[in-house]
C-alpha cells in the first residue's frame, strides 16, 4: 500500500501524537509499504528516516500527495489538510488523539464542522474515553509505545524516587508533583523528584520549588529521548502523570510501566486506561491525594511489585507489532472497500 500520514506536529517536535505517528510510519515501512508523512512542523536538518516527509506543503503539493496514496491517515482531523478528498476518492481514516473542542472545552463552529465530517471518515480512537467524545461510531486502537527501547534494564540501579516526564506547560501538572514533594517533606519523608521535558514552565517550577523549600530535592533533566530516557526511567521508583486537562491516552504512562516504575496518574480520561492494572489514580488537581499515593508507593515496595505483575499482559496490547498489525488490517479493509465500490459503480 501507499500510505499518506498527516500529522500537524511531527519530529523533531515531541509529544504523544508525534511519537505515535513516527512509530506508525516506521512500522508500515518495515512491513513493506510505501509511506509519506505530511506535516506543518518545520525542520532545517536532513530527515534520517526511511520515508518521505513533506513539510509545510503548498496546495498543489498536498493534492499530489493525496493523489499518490492508496489510503490517507490523519493524526487528528484536519479539514485544511483534507480538502483534496473532495476531488480524489481515497479512503480517509482519522486517528482521534484529542477532543474536538476548543482548549477550554467549548465547541466552536470549526469543531462542529469537524464533528459533521467524521461521518465521512473511518474513525479510530486511541481510547474508549476518546471514542465517547465522538458523535458517531469509532474503532478503538491504542497508541503504540517503543517496546524495543522502553524496557526493564536490570543493570540500572533503581535508586531515585519520583519522575515526571512531559512537556513543561501548566496543563501537564508538573507543579502538582513539586507541591507533593513539599508535602512529603512536611510529613517527614524526603523524596527526590526528577523533571524530564522541555517547556516554558521550567522557570516557574524552579521558583515554586524554591518557595516550597524543596529546590534541593528537584532536578531538571531537560529533554531526553531514546535509550537515555529509558535508562533514566529505569532509575526511578515512581512515575507521575498528573495532567489537569482531559487526556485521551498516555504513551508516557506505558513507557514508565515498561521501565519498571509504579505509575500514578490523574483520574483523567485515557490516562487511567493507559495505566490499566499497573498504577494508582488520584482526583485531578488534588495534591493531598497525590501525596498519599506517592507516600504509599515509596513506603511499600511490595505494592510496586504487585502492580508490576500485570505489566506484561497490559503492555502486550500496545507493542509496536500489535498496534501496527491492527492499523494495517484497518487500512487494508478500507482500501478493499474502495476497490469493491469502484468495481460495483455503474459505468458512465
Amino acid at each position: 500500500m501507499r500510505i499518506l500520514i498527516f500529522s500537524h506536529l511531527f519530529h523533531p517536535s515531541i509529544g504523544g501524537s508525534e511519537t505515535a505517528a513516527m512509530l506508525l510510519a516506521n512500522g508500515f515501512v518495515e512491513r513493506g509499504h510505501q509511506v509519506t508523512v505530511v506535516t506543518q512542523t518545520a525542520h532545517t536538518q536532513p530527515d534520517d528516516v526511511p520515508f518521505r516527509i513533506i513539510r509545510q506543503p503548498g496546495h498543489w503539493e498536498l493534492f499530489r500527495a493525496v493523489r499518490w496514496c492508496d489510503a490517507y491517515l490523519q493524526s487528528n482531523m484536519s479539514l485544511r489538510a483534507g480538502w483534496p478528498l473532495l476531488a480524489l476518492n481515497r479512503p480517509w481514516l482519522v486517528i482521534h488523539h484529542t477532543r474536538i473542542t476548543r482548549v477550554d472545552g467549548t465547541v466552536g463552529w470549526k469543531d462542529r464542522a469537524k464533528r459533521f465530517f467524521t461521518r465521512f471518515a473511518t474513525n479510530l480512537s486511541v481510547s474508549h474515553s476518546m471514542a465517547r467524545e465522538l458523535p458517531g461510531p469509532s474503532l478503538v486502537l491504542g497508541n503504540a509505545y517503543d517496546d524495543a527501547t522502553f524496557r526493564l534494564l536490570p543493570e540500572v540501579p533503581r535508586e531515585r524516587d519520583i519522575v515526571f516526564l512531559g512537556r513543561l506547560n501548566y496543563d501537564k501538572g508538573a507543579h502538582l508533583v513539586v507541591d507533593a514533594v513539599a508535602e512529603l517533606k512536611r510529613r517527614g519523608r524526603t523524596a527526590r523528584l526528577t523533571v524530564i521535558g522541555p517547556g516554558t514552565e521550567e522557570h516557574n517550577l524552579l521558583r515554586r520549588a524554591q518557595e516550597c523549600g524543596v529546590a534541593d530535592l528537584v532536578t531538571f533533566a531537560g529533554k531526553k529521548t531514546g535509550r537515555e530516557l529509558a535508562r533514566l526511567l529505569n532509575a526511578h521508583k515512581v512515575h507521575v502523570v498528573p495532567s489537569i486537562v482531559h487526556e485521551t491516552f498516555g504513551i508516557v504512562v506505558l513507557e514508565g510501566i515498561a521501565c519498571g516504575c509504579a505509575v500514578v496518574v490523574a483520574d483523567n480520561g485515557g490516562l487511567v486506561e493507559s495505566a490499566g492494572p499497573c498504577g494508582l489514580k488520584f482526583p485531578i488537581g488534588s495534591v493531598p491525594a497525590l501525596t498519599d499515593a506517592l507516600e504509599k508507593l515509596l513506603a511499600e515496595p511490595a505494592l510496586t511489585a504487585r502492580l508490576q505483575t500485570g505489566a506484561p499482559a497490559h503492555l502486550a496490547r500496545f507493542t509496536r507489532a500489535s498496534i501496527i498489525d491492527s492499523y494495517l488490517r484497518v487500512l487494508a479493509s478500507a482500501v478493499a472497500r474502495r476497490a469493491s465500490a469502484r468495481r460495483l459503480a455503474p459505468a458512465a
